[in-house]
């Protein structure tokens, strides 16, 4: 049986030059059901991250990857399917901004530069 039949979403999108890149989810990125983030793979076990949100700014993205700082777009979907689209960037292991680990060091740092 296939498990991907549980995803109702995209499990498909075209790159930049027209081409079919099929994925898998494979898990949600967040307890937060109000937020839409799943890891997925594309079919060369390259990892993912496929977000689903309402406002998304394409050219701001653009700029912060080209300064290598946030991961490689490799989709953005431009029509809304019920107000969502659709983004998918690389995966990037690490911890979320949102963890008190995070808070904890950058309250240090910010201890030591002030």
């Amino acid at each position: 049986m296939d498990e991907q039949h549980y995803f109702s979403y995209h499990r498909q999108y075209n790159d930049q030059t027209d081409n079919a890149v099929n994925f898998q989810y494979l898990y949600m990125l967040t307890d937060d059901f109000k937020r839409l983030i799943w890891k997925a793979r594309m079919n060369d076990s390259h990892a993912i991250v496929v977000k689903f949100i309402r406002r998304y700014n394409h050219n701001t993205h653009t700029l912060c990857a080209n300064q290598e700082l946030t991961p490689k777009l490799h989709f953005h979907d431009n029509q809304d399917v019920y107000r969502f689209r659709m983004i998918i960037i690389d995966y990037v292991d690490g911890i979320p901004l949102s963890s008190p680990l995070v808070n904890k060091a950058s309250l240090s740092i910010q201890n030591k530069i002030f």
